[in-house]
């Protein structure tokens, strides 16, 4: 039979007697047993640790020909075992005193016991003579004992092989227990797994929101940038176009040409937007196909050498986009027939320099006079010099003609 009772406090007895036992016996928690007895329909629990007490309980009855079996408990009662009450269930001192029991415990005779024959052992109606104790230990700590009972006393008590077989029976049984408590616990795990997927998904979810609002607003940040920078390229042509006065014809159509050297960095890093580090000959040569669209069909040609796998800083491109087109400009102004564009690595001083190369004639006498200091030819090199970082602009040959400068960039590497 299967049941699952709470004990009762201590049965009235003489006060006496109550007091020459220990304090547990008079001063303990509930109690739940639950196991197999004469009697006792069943609890109706099902329960996986119910059902593991039960075989536990059924196969201590079998093998040691007692009368009842049970796994009892104090404290905090384990999880999944339920509380059922008995009118006619285990009660008394005599019960407490089994489950503060810390190791293997035979009593041949309950009536020869001084605690239990103090307290008579009684399962109901019928009065145990015989019990054996063993503390249930799992994760080692004791959560309860395993008792087997018998109506009839038993002088030679238990051999040592009988005591190690309930030893074994209790290791089962923990053993049991501890597979259900590690299902737990899985089951729990899964749960806080299943939790924290959720709030990464949630969190995946707004962090894509976010992305895709960044996205939105740097998109519309590129487009404003990018009319506006074609707004003033565009008005800075027309205004050259409208004027009689060569000179400021050509100072505006230079200052278009800057601003287009940024508008084409703007857009080519518009395709990168992670990018650290452009690569020079794409970022230049989309800027030499804008400066070549700007010239007659057939009328001039405008080559580019660049050295091997040349890289440079975002930050550094739009200077060295304004150098170059101010060279190609001045190059398309005072030189004749195909123009060179080269961009080379500067090992010695890490540094990058750009020569542009023409037919000739070249400058002016006073405009290369004013390479290192006032532009007095109207050919800009004052302001590509200043652009490009203070370095001297130099110029040499007249047929072909080449100007250059050391630029204050630093490739990667």
């Amino acid at each position: 039979m299967r049941r699952a009772t709470p004990f009762d406090q201590p049965m009235d007895a003489d006060t006496a007697a109550l007091s020459a036992l220990p304090p547990f016996v008079t001063d303990t928690p509930e109690v739940l047993a639950v196991g197999t007895w004469p009697g006792w329909p069943g609890a109706g629990c099902a329960t996986p640790l119910h059902r593991a007490i039960d075989q536990v309980t059924d196969l201590a009855c079998a093998s040691f020909g007692t009368t009842a079996a049970l796994a009892c408990f104090r404290g905090q009662v384990p999880d999944g075992l339920e509380l059922a009450s008995s009118p006619d269930g285990p009660r008394g001192a005599a019960w407490h005193w089994l489950t503060e029991q810390h190791r293997l415990v035979v009593v041949p005779d309950a009536r020869r016991h001084p605690v239990l024959a103090a307290f008579q052992l009684h399962l109901g109606e019928l009065s145990m003579r015989f019990c054996a104790v063993v503390p249930l230990i799992l994760r080692e700590t004791q959560r309860g004992v395993l008792v087997i009972l018998a109506t009839e006393p038993r002088p030679l008590g238990l051999q040592p092989e009988e005591q190690a077989r309930l030893w074994s029976l209790a290791e089962l049984l923990t053993g049991q227990w501890e597979l259900q408590l590690r299902q737990l616990e899985m089951l729990e795990q899964q749960r806080a797994l299943q939790a924290a997927r959720t709030e990464a998904d949630c969190a995946q979810s707004r962090f894509q929101k976010l992305l895709q609002e960044r996205d939105s607003v740097i998109q519309t940040m590129d487009h404003r940038v990018g009319n506006g920078l074609q707004m003033v390229n565009d008005a800075l042509y027309l205004q050259a176009l409208g004027l009689g006065d060569r000179f400021l014809a050509d100072r505006l159509t230079a200052a278009a040409g800057r601003i287009q050297a940024v508008a084409d960095l703007h857009t080519w890093l518009r395709g990168q937007p992670c990018g650290r580090w452009i690569a020079v000959e794409e970022y230049i040569g989309t800027l030499v196909e804008s400066f070549r669209r700007l010239l007659p069909d057939g009328v001039r040609q405008v080559r580019t050498e660049f050295g091997h796998d040349i890289r440079l800083s975002a930050l550094d491109a739009p200077r060295l986009g304004m150098v170059a087109w101010e060279l190609l400009f001045n190059a398309m102004r005072h030189g004749t027939g195909t123009v060179t564009l080269q961009l080379r690595h500067e090992p010695s001083c890490g540094r990058l320099r750009i020569l542009v190369t023409d037919q000739g004639p070249g400058f002016e006498p006073a405009a290369c006079a004013g390479a290192g200091g006032r532009d007095h030819g109207c050919s800009g090199l004052e302001l590509i010099r200043l652009i490009g970082g203070g370095q001297p602009v130099e110029v040499n040959g007249s047929s072909p003609t080449t100007v250059g400068m050391l630029l204050d960039i630093s490739p990667e590497g």
